[in-house]
């Protein structure tokens, strides 16, 4: 008896531990490569090869782009898009921080805190930018703030100045000042960038849950169904809570992350309209 007791109890918990499985969200991936155009070249400590979108990349990897564009997404939430002839190395990515050194070029950077990170770091060769929650475009001369509030200074003196939103500072001068207006249809473009990089993330993030896309397969939406009713939620058509409430509540924990993009898309979306 106590035996076909105790393999009554080994069978509940191994069944428990696979709808765990099944029922768990996904893991984040530290780091991804989205390659927006051109020519981008990765070195993994082989030397430069070309690179593959949506690879993985470990820390310590540096990535080049000549005539390219392309975005390193941290954990599924925060993200660096490299600007043509541009150049960086992936210092440090875990759970708490990330820094990036930013060795030429220019970078655009969207820092969500949908990760949980809490520090973002890039360092160029005479700068260092820091942040917890912002968007902000970077060069080895200059600092321009979209949103929030970015600590500038120099490797000596990281937090040597604050540049806010709208605003921004020199390395020359280390003084904040109004960003130019004509500046503002470049922080547009960035946030059109960063409004695609979201939505393949989150494409991503849905492909990794057949089970949640198979459940609204049976429940008799096709694909083109699915694309729709997204557009219609990123457009403020339809809301994101009232879809989340609808799944089962066993579901909803690997939804979550599908659910914090899409809002933090309706909010790129949103504060577009806020430039000049």
């Amino acid at each position: 008896m106590k035996k076909y007791v105790i393999g009554a109890l080994l069978v509940l918990v191994l069944l428990g531990v696979g709808v765990w499985f099944v029922l768990a969200p996904a893991s984040a991936t530290p780091a991804v490569l989205y390659i927006e155009s051109g020519v981008v070249e990765v070195n993994v400590g082989r030397g430069w090869v070309q690179g593959a979108n949506e690879m993985e990349l470990p820390r310590g990897a540096g990535v080049k782009t000549t005539d390219g564009e392309a975005t390193v997404v941290f954990f599924e939430g925060e993200m660096l898009s490299l600007q043509p002839n541009t150049e960086v190395v992936l210092e440090k990515v875990s759970s708490k921080s990330v820094a990036v050194s930013q060795l030429a070029g220019e970078t655009w950077s969207k820092v969500t805190r949908l990760s949980g990170i809490a520090e973002y770091t890039v360092k160029t060769p005479s700068t260092v930018a820091t942040v917890r929650g912002t968007e902000f475009f970077l060069s080895d001369e200059e600092l321009e703030v979209a949103d929030g509030v970015v600590d500038y200074g120099t490797p000596d003196d990281p937090q040597k100045m604050k540049v806010r939103k709208f605003k921004r500072a020199l390395k020359d001068k280390f003084v904040e000042e109004d960003m130019p207006v004509e500046h503002h249809a470049r922080m547009k473009k960035f946030a059109e960038r960063s409004l695609r990089m979201l939505s393949h993330v989150r494409e991503r993030e849905l492909r990794k849950h057949k089970f949640l896309l198979d459940q609204a397969r049976q429940r008799g939406m096709t694909e083109d169904q699915m694309r729709k009713q997204m557009t219609e939620i990123d457009e403020g058509r339809m809301s994101e809570d009232e879809l989340y409430e609808k799944t089962p509540a066993l579901l909803r924990p690997k939804a979550k992350r599908a659910l914090m993009l899409t809002k933090e898309i309706k909010k790129v979306r949103q504060r577009m309209k806020e430039f000049k």
